[in-house]
């Protein structure tokens, strides 16, 4: 999602964006992003990636400079743009994981599929009782045991993180009822041990649950995109917002990627809370 709102905010009018592999973006904005998401196929798509990006694409911006490249600047929130001899054709390199990398204003105006929007209201209505106050809780973890960072394995957060977000939450409103949205909710209910009358798991697809997320009451994030989006399209006037620190990085301390720390939420330092591993 980043990707297509750093694209959006660089795009001239009608100018056409092509996609690879991106096609949750346009099932949730099918009306700001006309056409196809090409090569989805995950066959089609490592062939595109290991073989027509590196022995073509590749020679024609980075040496041939015939295109104009814009990427984002390993290791920080800045971009550079390299003027092609077609100017009007651009290849974009990056992930462009934070606020610094898109207009507000533009994302702003997007227009969310009206069947998801039903959907996510619908969910959030069958998943919490009357008179209970709705508090998404994100945590990913799955694939995360794979990932390192700065040389520290798998940036799933402690569970003290989520704790100390709870008891905050807890403290500042009554009767809050949790949602979990989770790759697996069964260990985070294990974990969280909630009574059972104060929590239930949303098992809808990611393009569901981000918006299920954003019309919850209150907010936990855990340091995936999906989180961050669904606190961005959530955030408003009362509303409680919690995120980790340093997100990816919490274990050294240092922000990863550097931009990606939301402005909308209030931070917690993970390191610092009872119950890290």
């Amino acid at each position: 999602m980043f990707q297509a709102a750093f694209a959006s905010s660089v795009a001239r009018p009608k100018e056409r964006i092509f996609f690879t592999k991106m096609d949750h973006v346009l099932k949730l904005l099918p009306k700001e992003f006309q056409g196809k998401s090409h090569f989805k196929d995950p066959f089609l798509y490592k062939i595109f990636d290991r073989l027509v990006v590196p022995f073509l694409i590749n020679p024609l911006v980075h040496i041939f400079r015939l295109v104009t490249l814009i990427r984002e600047v390993p290791g920080t929130d800045q971009v550079e743009v390299q003027k092609g001899i077609f100017r009007k054709i651009v290849w974009i390199e990056g992930y462009f994981q934070g606020q610094n990398f898109f207009d507000p204003e533009k994302v702003r105006q997007w227009t969310v599929n009206e069947q998801f929007q039903r959907r996510a209201s619908k969910a959030l209505r069958d998943l919490v009782p009357p008179g209970r106050v709705s508090v998404a809780l994100h945590w990913r973890l799955g694939d995360y045991k794979n990932f390192t960072v700065f040389g520290e394995k798998n940036p799933s957060l402690p569970v003290g993180y989520f704790q100390e977000a709870i008891q905050r939450i807890q403290k500042s409103i009554k009767n809050p009822f949790f949602i979990f949205f989770s790759d697996e909710p069964e260990q985070v209910a294990t974990q969280l041990n909630l009574n059972s009358a104060d929590y239930a798991v949303s098992y809808q697809p990611p393009e569901i649950d981000v918006l299920t997320m954003s019309l919850c009451d209150h907010l936990i994030l855990s340091n995936s995109t999906l989180a961050w989006w669904g606190g961005y399209w959530g955030k408003g006037a009362g509303k409680l917002i919690f995120a980790p620190r340093n997100w990816l990085g919490w274990k050294n301390g240092v922000t990863y990627p550097p931009a990606i720390e939301p402005g909308f939420a209030t931070l917690i330092e993970p390191h610092n809370i009872r119950g890290h591993r």
